[in-house]
């Protein structure tokens, strides 16, 4: 299981200087990156001389990119309409060929009043996926859909997002019915909607789950903190995905840690979210030894 940490944050944080970036991942222990396209560098003319910087870049740190973050639909919405989002989306799935990602998350395309078992928002998510697929086949790369969560905007509770609901979830999944369709369980949309995250691990399974977005929260809102910072049972997550044998990689997703550090100490909060993410891989063969 390889340790990756995404990029999001530090790129920013850095002035989109994404050698150095990957330069700090890399000095932190981490194996592998996930690239985050929200900041949709892949639609740039010269993308493709990007996407070969950065992965020689990696190689000659000895890391990958293991996976990356398409951009979502609802900012692509804002900006026009489905077929811009699926234009921009096969772009993003590219770029991570380009970049030898194994998958790319992208989320499901999300509405302000989707209820579980809205067959519209079903409609219209299979419609997008079923049309990913086949340059998914021709890239070679996963796209591994996200659970989402949502706010109310009056009363800023979150809610249930479009594959928040496990039944829905594994819907999803089951019905792409492709070795192209996977799942990618992000940890704190599913406390956000007031699950525990080992259950929905539980309930999905290993042959549907093999990505993950592992960050803490309040069980309130989608904070992205370290692991055992916030409320998390870290040791049952540990533990379910020792059950379900999960054999993906372990990938964290806590951009606000490192978010509240200077500068001068980024490379040594960075080598504690390794060394966190490390403690939890251990318990994780821990518990797989005991099976």
């Amino acid at each position: 299981m390889k340790i990756v940490r995404h990029t999001a944050y530090l790129n920013d944080a850095y002035d989109n200087d994404i050698e150095k970036v990957i330069d700090l991942i890399a000095d932190a222990g981490f194996d592998g990156l996930d690239y985050t396209d929200c900041e949709c560098r892949s639609w740039d003319d010269d993308y493709k001389e990007f996407a070969n910087m950065i992965y020689d870049k990696a190689e000659s740190r000895g890391i990958k990119f293991y996976q990356t973050h398409a951009p979502t639909p609802t900012g692509l919405l804002k900006q026009g309409g489905i077929d811009f989002v699926k234009e921009r989306t096969v772009r993003s799935i590219e770029f991570a060929s380009l970049i030898g990602a194994e998958a790319a998350i992208v989320h499901p395309i999300q509405d302000p009043a989707h209820k579980l078992g809205d067959e519209s928002v079903y409609e219209r998510n299979m419609d997008y996926f079923r049309y990913l697929l086949p340059y998914c086949e021709k890239y070679n790369v996963k796209i591994a859909i996200e659970n989402m969560c949502k706010t109310n905007p009056k009363t800023k509770i979150v809610g249930d997002g479009v594959c928040a609901h496990p039944t829905e979830f594994i819907r999803y999944i089951d019905d792409l019915n492709s070795e192209f369709a996977t799942a990618c369980l992000d940890t704190g949309h599913c406390a956000a909607t007031g699950r525990e995250p080992y259950d929905l691990l539980r309930i999905m399974g290993g042959n549907r789950i093999t990505c993950l977005h592992i960050h803490d929260n309040d069980f309130k809102s989608d904070m992205h903190y370290l692991p055992y910072t916030v409320s998390h049972d870290w040791n049952e997550f540990c533990k379910a995905l020792a059950d379900i044998d999960y054999k993906g990689h372990f990938t964290l997703e806590a951009c606000n840690f490192v978010r509240k550090f200077p500068a001068e100490l980024v490379p040594a909060a960075l080598k504690f979210e390794y060394d966190v993410a490390k403690y939890m891989v251990g318990k994780i063969n821990e518990y797989k030894s005991l099976k």
